[in-house]
């Protein structure tokens, strides 16, 4: 990305990072938030009373992106450019691949192709043995949203301001769809409805099939976070400050939650409980279905990594370098891991290990 738009991106904490992990909507498990409805929740468990250090891979550069896993291969991107495939287990390079433009976004995984936008305004299909290009596809702004795969397609969104379906074994365009400023958010896709937020502040739904809008829902200021959707409502925060749960159907306002400051990070959500950061220095649990506040978590640090839960734990990053692990329920710590620099990238989990990368330019794996 451009020094203008990284700055732009670290004043006003827009965050979109992907996670990994085995659910619907997804062949090998790698898509964003765990399942394609963006929920965040993992199967299985990982690290809860205590951690270590697995392993850790150096990068050139701030690993903003979260990785994904097909189980056999980590993928993740770079500042420097580059995106990795690593060893599962040993974290030894496979391969890179390297881009134009920084790497932000996150990649999706489908069958033997992996997927990745980059700042340069592409977005790559690499094989998923090699590293080599399959094709690309050319947008007029740099990329990072996250894509999810659904039906065959690819859906992502571009800073140009369009969100793009594209067929996922040509690249071909099957449809792309209009907002009023760029995209960062990553799309949720659930009953055939695109969901994804514009930094025009809007929320929008739009038809999976043919790109028709459904509804759009205006908020005062940036949408950069990534959509759920949970029980027939969509849960998303804007840079107003505030936290909104919508009718998945109708876009009409369920209730919404006042924080102290901009919200970038992306929910996740379980057992009638939605999780996020905010940039006012509180990690939240609501009630999914009332707003109400669960429980609070008090870090006087920005939050923009987005949460994950495996196990009855919520895992998340910080501005102080921090990667903490809480009780979901109650919200009490259970450890915390230090790096050397901020963390923006969002844990991804895999068989009881949890990997995310750090401003200090390292991919860790703690199990």
């Amino acid at each position: 990305m451009s020094d203008i738009f990284f700055m732009r991106l670290m004043m006003l904490g827009a965050a979109i990072f992907l996670l990994a992990g085995c659910g619907a909507g997804s062949r090998g498990g790698a898509v964003f938030r765990g399942n394609s409805e963006n929920t965040g929740v993992y199967k299985g468990w990982a690290a809860a009373d205590s951690v270590r250090l697995k392993w850790r891979f150096q990068t050139g550069e701030w690993v903003r992106a979260t990785p994904v896993t097909d189980g056999r291969t980590l993928f993740v991107g770079s500042l420097d450019r580059n995106f990795y495939a690593l060893d599962l287990l040993s974290g030894e390079k496979k391969w890179a691949f390297k881009t134009a433009g920084e790497i932000s976004a996150s990649a999706a995984v489908a069958g033997n192709t992996v997927y990745i936008g980059s700042e340069d305004g592409n977005f790559y299909a690499l094989d998923l043995q090699t590293g080599g290009e399959n094709w690309r596809f050319q947008t007029e702004g740099g990329i990072s949203s996250s894509a999810a795969v659904a039906g065959g397609a690819l859906y992502f969104g571009s800073m140009d301001g369009f969100l793009y379906a594209l067929d996922s074994q040509s690249g071909e365009k099957k449809w792309r769809f209009k907002t009023g400023e760029g995209i960062s958010s990553s799309p949720a896709i659930s009953n055939n409805i695109v969901y994804v937020g514009s930094w025009d502040g809007h929320l929008y739904a739009i038809n999976q099939s043919n790109g028709a809008e459904k509804w759009r829902f205006k908020t005062a200021n940036w949408v950069s976070s990534s959509p759920a959707v949970y029980q027939n409502l969509v849960f998303f925060g804007s840079l107003d400050g505030f936290f909104y749960a919508l009718d998945a159907k109708t876009g009409r306002e369920i209730w919404k939650f006042q924080t102290g400051d901009q919200v970038a990070s992306s929910p996740a959500v379980y057992q009638n409980m939605v999780f996020f950061g905010s940039k006012d220095g509180n990690f939240y649990a609501l009630d999914a279905l009332t707003g109400a506040e669960k429980w609070r978590f008090i870090l006087n640090e920005q939050v923009n990594s987005s949460p994950a839960v495996a196990g009855g734990m919520v895992y998340f990053g910080a501005a102080n370098g921090n990667l903490y692990a809480l009780d979901a329920l109650i919200g009490d710590e259970k450890w915390r891991f230090s790096t050397a620099g901020r963390i923006f990238s969002s844990p991804a989990i895999h068989k009881g290990v949890i990997y995310f990368g750090s401003k200090d330019g390292y991919v860790y794996a703690l199990e």
